[in-house]
């Protein structure tokens, strides 16, 4: 597997433009504070799916330590700083979506797939995009890697999350995309290109980490 720096881009013009136009479509703004605390109440009380117990996904076997203590200590909650951390991360996420929709060749976003179909069970994943004959897969950072060698002390997960899901895919994409985005102002991006050179060596090491 290799790991190529791309490119970097600063969205800030971008980001604005969106929160813009859409703020266009606001006529007026009515704060309900029933709705609100009813709206409240559920997610105090909402617990998240546990996981299956036949299957993990591929975000499970990237970060195996986080799944083992998780699942022994289901009732331990995130840190509030985590939780808004995550928040705004899917925020950024939504907008970022928007215009990896109007790049030329995209399919598709949030697909899900199966390690079934190619002979690797127990192992499900959704990826972030695929534009053309590639994956891509959207990360938020306080600080963003400049080098592949900052992926790999910084974001190993991030890098084997990309690469499993090339391995899961029906269609083995050999060149995928690993994009970072600042998330804070001026909210930049910056694309590596990974590219698949043994994907059975891949396929190997993810068998042996469901199995562990």
């Amino acid at each position: 597997m290799r790991v190529h720096d791309l490119t970097t881009y600063n969205i800030t013009g971008i980001y604005m433009g969106l929160i813009e136009e859409i703020n266009g479509f606001v006529t007026g703004i009515t704060y309900d504070e029933s709705l609100s605390s009813l709206l409240k109440n559920v997610m105090d009380t909402k617990i998240e799916d546990p996981s299956p117990t036949n299957y993990y996904y591929i975000t499970h076997v990237t970060n195996p330590a986080q799944t083992y203590f998780t699942r022994l200590h289901p009732d331990i909650e995130r840190p509030p700083e985590i939780i808004r951390k995550l928040a705004r991360g899917k925020q950024l996420h939504n907008f970022a979506g928007i215009w990896f929709k109007n790049l030329p060749g995209f399919y598709v976003d949030e697909g899900l797939l199966d390690g079934a179909w190619v002979d690797i069970p127990g192992v499900r994943g959704k990826i972030d995009h695929r534009v053309g004959d590639s994956l891509i897969e959207f990360k938020t950072k306080d600080n963003l890697p400049n080098t592949p060698e900052e992926i790999i002390s910084a974001h190993p997960n991030d890098l084997e999350q990309i690469a499993f899901y090339s391995v899961i895919h029906p269609s083995s994409p050999k060149n995928n995309y690993l994009v970072f985005m600042q998330n804070s102002s001026p909210y930049e991006l910056k694309a590596f290109k990974i590219e698949i050179k043994d994907k059975g060596t891949i396929k190997s090491i993810l068998r042996k980490r469901i199995k562990l």
